[in-house]
């Protein structure tokens, strides 16, 4: 008899951060290392973004996202390892936010925490700190407002956003 993998019912949840940029008129969240923009009302779909070495030389076949043997899909981590990310300085970003995400589909463990061919963010949280203008905040947290997910405004101190995402972590 033949083993199988189990299904789950429920998506994983994690942490991660996303830039805040403006794309087509509206507020989008975007990856923090790829030029990704999540969309709104839909999950992402990974893709294998891995730029290949020599491509005219050495072509690996396209694969679906993620696989086991490269760096590709929708990274999400604990809390401690997603934080770290927060307060980097972060090309065209208007600010970078927190948020819980659900990770789904083919999940992945990987050496910082997760990989993942489906997500969808499940809250976030602004701070003012990390906004290149502190006193847009609140027009930021409504313009994220369309992901149809809690947005939450934090105060700009550092301790206090920290002391925050512990006790929901």
């Amino acid at each position: 008899m033949t083993a199988l993998a189990p299904d789950f019912a429920e998506p994983l949840e994690a942490w991660r951060v996303w830039r805040v940029v403006g794309c087509h008129g509206e507020l989008s969240l975007a990856s923090v290392m790829r030029r990704t923009v999540w969309p709104a009302g839909e999950p992402l779909r990974a893709e294998c973004l891995v730029p290949r070495a020599f491509g005219w030389l050495r072509r690996r076949p396209q694969h679906d996202a993620p696989e086991e043997a490269c760096d590709c899909g929708i990274y999400a981590a604990d809390l401690e390892e997603a934080s770290r990310y927060l307060y980097d300085s972060l090309p065209d970003a208007l600010a970078r936010v927190v948020g819980q995400v659900s990770l789904w589909g083919v999940v992945v463990e990987c050496e910082r925490g997760l990989r993942a061919s489906r997500a969808y963010p499940g809250s976030l949280y602004v701070s003012r700190g990390t906004s290149r203008d502190p006193d847009a905040v609140d027009d930021l947290a409504a313009g994220l407002e369309r992901y149809g997910v809690p947005v939450e405004v934090l105060t700009d101190d550092r301790p206090t956003l920290a002391r925050l995402l512990e006790a929901l972590s």
